[in-house]
């Protein structure tokens, strides 16, 4: 997808909260995710090797589900809800994952795991390594970190793919991931490190200057997945979500905060979007129509419209507050090309809404036309 090529790294300005659109309020519906977890619960069954007490994990899980616990919304919860066999990793990292959410005391009850290999597992701080035997719960949280006591809890960056098992189902896309390149000579160790800390540095000014927009983006992405592909020289970078992978992005991370900012902001979009169509379908299934994109070349199932159009107003709402927080004109340039995009997508959604989407798909148009789609007064 290609970006504006925004001269300059430069992060300047603070806190604005009057510069901060409602759109910033309008989260993916979670509600169905959690009831689709809840479903799945009872037929959850990780393999017996790893010596679990299913019956007090599952509990424990089915609990947080029925709370609508946070930390549910995240790719280690997915195994429960995934169809065919994952390998018992997967299940040994959600035991840990939940085990490091609850009390020590929910965490003892949970029992014990047992690996017979060293695995990497999840927690706060993002992967770590669990050595062969049998050991706690409990233990094993102690291990993850607590849950960070901030107001808004940052994308932990995940470059190997370490709280999740679909990297296959990414595609090309995963061509790019360091997974890749898992025996690094060392400019390759210099260049992943410069990765990470260029996606923190945006993760940080994003919450520092416009906290609104950084806790709607963590309220559905709690993974990034740092892309080892090179920039080019028009600004053209890589990013993705999946459908069925709540919590993680995948985002070529370039030296431009801004840009970094905006991948952010539009994968996160996708992942909100995703929530809000989770069992209730936007789209009639008899329109086999293809449209016009307003970002890729090639003509588009209406499905794509309105992710690009939900994310194109995000894009825009960022770029707004974070000019009228800090004045940086650098973002009247990426908001002369995004809005018209936008504007493009909405006129095709306004004429296929009719026959080509449901009612759900109208109502959240309408609300997408409402709070998103609308420019600050200058």
């Amino acid at each position: 997808m290609t970006k504006r090529n925004i001269a300059g790294a430069g992060i300047v300005g603070q806190s604005n909260p009057s510069c901060q659109r409602s759109c910033w309020q309008l989260r993916g519906n979670k509600d169905r995710w959690y009831r689709k977890l809840e479903r799945a619960m009872s037929s959850w069954s990780p393999p017996a090797l790893l010596g679990l007490d299913v019956e007090a994990v599952r509990e424990t899980l089915m609990s947080a589900a029925l709370r609508r616990e946070s930390w549910l919304l995240h790719p280690c919860a997915t195994v429960i809800i995934d169809e065919g066999e994952r390998p018992a990793s997967a299940h040994a990292r959600l035991a840990v994952w939940a085990a490091a959410n609850v009390p020590s005391s929910t965490a003892e009850e949970m029992g014990g795991l047992t690996l017979d290999a060293p695995t990497w597992v999840w927690g706060h701080q993002g992967s770590f390594i669990l050595a062969p035997g049998t050991q706690r719960l409990r233990e094993t949280a102690e291990h993850a970190g607590s849950s960070p006591s901030v107001p808004v809890s940052l994308p932990v960056p995940d470059p190997w793919g370490d709280s999740f098992v679909h990297r296959e189902e990414f595609g090309d896309l995963a061509e790019h991931a360091w997974w890749n390149r898992t025996a690094l000579p060392p400019e390759g160790e210099a260049r992943l490190a410069a990765d990470i800390h260029a996606l923190l540095r945006a993760e940080h000014a994003l919450a520092a200057v416009l906290p609104d927009a950084a806790a709607w983006v963590t309220d559905v992405t709690r993974v990034v997945v740092p892309l080892a592909g090179s920039p080019t020289p028009s600004g053209s970078f890589r990013s993705g979500t999946l459908a069925g992978l709540p919590g993680v992005a995948l985002i070529e991370v370039t030296t431009q905060p801004l840009l970094v900012m905006e991948a952010l902001v539009h994968e996160s979009a996708h992942l909100h979007f995703h929530l809000e169509e989770t069992e209730a379908p936007f789209f009639e299934e008899s329109d086999t129509r293809l449209y016009d994109s307003p970002l890729r070349p090639d003509p588009r199932p209406l499905r794509g419209i309105f992710l690009a159009y939900h994310a194109l107003g995000y894009m825009c709402a960022m770029y707004e507050d974070w000019l009228s927080a800090t004045g940086d004109g650098r973002c009247a340039e990426a908001l002369e090309g995004l809005r018209g995009s936008r504007d493009d997508a909405r006129a095709t959604l306004e004429r296929a809404a009719a026959d080509g989407l449901t009612e759900d798909g109208r109502r959240f148009l309408r609300l997408c036309e409402e709070y998103v789609d609308r420019e600050l007064p200058t």
